[in-house]
């Protein structure tokens, strides 16, 4: 009979950014806000090969559940449960 296995949570994971030119991890070095829902990463290729430097923007596109506080600020489409404007690659 084996040990029943504990498992602890796992930590807060963290964005990742894979590098548009050689597929390595990215290594976020600091962000930015701009305004109520757009951030941009600067980012480092961890690949010693590569080496590339990289500007990833990220921002809401869509609402799947509405927030019980909802900013009046941020107006943003809730998300057609049809189908019909989901994305057409997802990753």
């Amino acid at each position: 009979m084996t040990a029943p296995v504990n498992k602890t949570p796992s930590a807060k994971k963290k964005s990742t950014f894979k590098c548009p030119d050689c597929g390595s991890a990215c290594r976020v070095t600091n962000s930015k806000i701009f305004g109520n829902t757009y951030k941009e990463f600067n980012a480092s290729c961890t690949s010693d090969k590569c080496g590339g430097r990289y500007v990833f923007g990220s921002e809401p596109v869509r609402i799947l559940t509405p927030s019980q506080t909802p900013n009046p600020m941020i107006d943003l489409p809730m998300h057609d449960h049809s189908g019909q404007n989901q994305n057409p690659k997802e990753v």
